[in-house]
């Protein structure tokens, strides 16, 4: 009986051994993927901040994919995975976070085909070097048609307007996922 309950004993302290470093590689496991996923999302506001920081015209097409690059972390299933039994709240911030930055390149995107639709109107010459052609509710002659005309400048004017707006909600946007990025790399650390 009592070589029974020695046995028990190592046994329990095995199973209990076995228990402490699979908990250990867990830990180990979540601190690793923590940490990248920290680096990824300060990348991500790196990104953002530079894209806040520009003057008001400035809009390339490097924002219309760049924020999907630093989501190894995310994409991979295991490291999710794993940040998931370690922290649900953390897992809903960190969605939440890119959803946003897709919510972000979606407007840049918007913007930089209204700002498509621009271009070629301002690229238009002006007739006589500076005017602007106006031919009221009068259709506008064949020869016209390459010049630069009243109806290009409200066209431009409108699409203007709607960038302005579409601009302003888009910095919103981008500070509230700043500061939800910066909250994140908070809890990782």
């Amino acid at each position: 009986m009592e070589q029974q309950n020695n046995s028990y004993g190592r046994d329990q302290n095995v199973i209990n051994h076995n228990i402490s470093i699979s908990l250990s590689l867990q830990e180990d496991q979540f601190a690793s993927t923590a940490c990248v996923l920290g680096l990824e999302i300060q990348q991500d506001c790196n990104l953002l901040q530079e894209l806040l920081e520009q003057k008001e015209g400035y809009l390339s097409d490097k924002w219309r994919s760049c924020l999907k690059q630093n989501r190894s972390v995310w994409q991979d299933i295991p490291s999710r995975s794993t940040l998931v039994k370690s922290n649900k709240t953390l897992m809903q911030y960190v969605q939440c976070f890119y959803q946003k930055l897709d919510s972000i390149e979606e407007h840049c995107g918007e913007l930089l085909n209204l700002n498509a639709k621009i271009l070629p109107l301002e690229a238009k010459p002006r007739y006589g070097g500076s005017g602007i052609l106006g031919f009221g509710t009068t259709p506008i002659p064949a020869w016209a048609e390459q010049y630069y005309s009243e109806s290009d400048a409200m066209t431009v004017i409108n699409i203007g307007k709607c960038n302005s707006i579409k601009l302003g909600t888009l910095k919103e946007t981008v500070r509230e996922a700043l500061q939800s990025g910066y909250e994140i790399i908070s809890l990782l650390e």
